[in-house]
């Protein structure tokens, strides 16, 4: 049994290694390139988050230019003031529930 694992060392350290080129240099500079491409993506979402939150957080202030083009009719725009709602109808008067004895 030694003789044969010792004819096998010796057989396999005489054969050549394969040609593997620069494998580790090659699979560092793919996630480099990886890693960048995902903070440049995770950076630019949230750019874009923020700057949809600003956009609809302006639309929503008092005296911005939104204020008065979305058809607000007031004193200080030099209009008449908004009509109130119309009175609401009469309630008729509930039935008395009647007694159970």
């Amino acid at each position: 049994m030694k003789d044969f694992r010792l004819d096998l060392s010796d057989e396999l350290s005489a054969l050549t290694p394969p040609p593997l080129g620069d494998i580790v240099a090659e699979a560092t500079r793919k996630g480099r390139r990886a890693r960048r491409a995902r903070t440049i993506g995770q950076v630019s979402g949230s750019a874009l988050a923020l700057a949809a939150a600003v956009v609809l957080a302006a639309g929503h202030l008092p005296g911005t230019a939104n204020d008065t083009a979305s058809g607000a009719v007031g004193p200080a725009a030099g209009g008449t003031p908004a009509l109130a709602a119309p009175p609401a109808r009469p309630r008729r008067p509930r039935r008395p529930a009647p007694w159970s004895g």
